[in-house]
């Protein structure tokens, strides 16, 4: 089958099950195929009936594995998943989003930009310097080896270990940014091609999932195949403690005039009102389309 033109969305899944059915309605068209990976620990997601509400793409689960916060899990979940894809690439391009996120423009206009209007081009975020200088060092050169080390012979390993890191500090590559992107394939091959050397390098790090795929750009000198990442997340403002914000049905205008393609967070839970806000927009915006 000729991928070039059809595009997969790898999607990361643990809870609210009618969210995440929800997201895939809209993401539910002949050119997608859809690749999902659902959190080992979770035990609502149901499956068969994310099968059901998929009528038009293609559908695959991938192998599972616990995802913990903050942890090198969450980046061999989606390794594992744009392993899966590449077998059956390739594709126009591999979008990595959350079940907690939302298109802000119907899958049409979001597959049409990376096949017409930007083609070639990853969409990565890559943190300016003043980020990697007070963020990035720190998580990548201080994190310890064992989270909860339990015995002396873990902490004695955990001691000569970050010793030898320290040391070897001035030739480690500095990079981070957002775990989301939105890649072609020749980037997602060497993100595969270099599994190893990520596993290796990043799964001390703290919440290296938000390092991996930068070090790995920076690594092979490919800054300037990066464009912009194309999703909106408010970072500034927290209600109760939630980092990153959690929408609100107030911000629909502000999600909608943004141009990005995703927004994140949502939560069901939180408030329901502005998933089918979206819903609905698109799915009439979608109706004009055809």
């Amino acid at each position: 089958m000729d991928n070039t033109k059809r595009h997969a969305y790898l999607i990361a899944v643990h809870k609210n099950q009618k969210q995440i059915e929800n997201l895939l309605s809209l993401l539910d068209i002949e050119e997608n195929d859809l690749y999902i990976h659902v959190d080992l620990k979770s035990t609502e997601v149901d499956m068969e009936a994310l099968k059901a509400v998929v009528k038009k793409a293609g559908i695959f689960f991938v192998r599972r594995v616990s995802v913990l916060w903050g942890h090198i899990t969450i980046v061999e979940s989606t390794l594992i998943m744009l392993e899966a894809a590449v077998k059956n690439g390739p594709y126009s391009c591999y979008h990595l989003i959350s079940g907690q996120d939302m298109p802000l423009m119907t899958a049409r206009e979001i597959n049409r930009f990376y096949d017409e209007e930007d083609q070639g081009i990853n969409h990565v975020e890559l943190c300016d310097e003043d980020w990697i200088e007070t963020h990035a060092r720190a998580r990548i050169d201080y994190y310890k080896f064992s989270q909860d080390p339990k015995t002396v012979a873990q902490k004695i390993n955990n001691f000569f270990r970050r010793c030898i890191r320290f040391v070897k500090k001035k030739t480690r590559t500095y990079a981070g940014g957002a775990a989301w992107f939105d890649i072609r394939h020749d980037l997602a091959l060497k993100l595969l091609k270099n599994r190893d050397w990520i596993y290796k390098n990043t799964s001390n790090d703290l919440l290296p999932d938000e390092s991996a795929l930068q070090r790995v750009i920076v690594n092979l000198k490919l800054q300037d195949s990066c464009g912009p990442l194309m999703r909106y997340i408010d970072w500034n403002t927290v209600v109760e403690g939630r980092y990153p914000y959690v929408f609100c049905i107030q911000d629909f205008d502000r999600l909608i005039s943004s141009g990005m393609h995703f927004a994140r967070k949502f939560d069901v839970d939180i408030d329901a009102e502005i998933i089918e806000k979206i819903s609905a927009y698109l799915r009439e915006k979608e109706g004009t389309e055809r």
